[in-house]
């Protein structure tokens, strides 16, 4: 038996309905233990790592691999989660008269990102 697969998760999905979906295209039975190896919020597509029946054991093993992520930002606008899926704050955030976010802006600001740093979580997070 695959000890893992490296499945694509589409956008939309949880990991979760990824893996019963791969569960059920591989006709991997229930009785048989599968779970991912790092998490991918429902906004998020790419590859997800599933382990199945015993690999599972290893997980904490997957999870300090390098991972490598691509974003797409929207400017100008902001919302209660931080996300696409909360509500515009406010109407000013709609005013693009008053903010002109230009590539030197991008740049300049872009280098504050650089480096060892700490986060909140997003309003919905799945955190550990």
């Amino acid at each position: 038996m695959v000890n893992y697969f490296l499945t694509y998760k589409p956008e939309g999905a949880t990991p979760l309905e990824t893996l019963e979906s791969l569960r059920h295209e591989k006709e991997i039975g229930v009785d048989v233990p599968m779970t991912y190896a790092g998490r991918l919020d429902p906004m998020a597509e790419g590859l997800l790592l599933i382990l199945v029946g015993d690999e599972c054991k290893k997980k904490d093993e997957y999870l300090g691999l390098d991972k490598e992520y691509e974003v797409e930002i929207l400017l100008g606008i902001g919302s209660d989660t931080g996300d696409i899926l909360g509500l515009i704050k406010g109407k000013e955030s709609l005013d693009f008269s008053k903010k002109l976010i230009t590539e030197d802006i991008i740049k300049e600001k872009s280098k504050l990102l650089i480096g060892r740093r700490s986060e909140k979580y997003p309003a919905y997070s799945s955190r550990r």
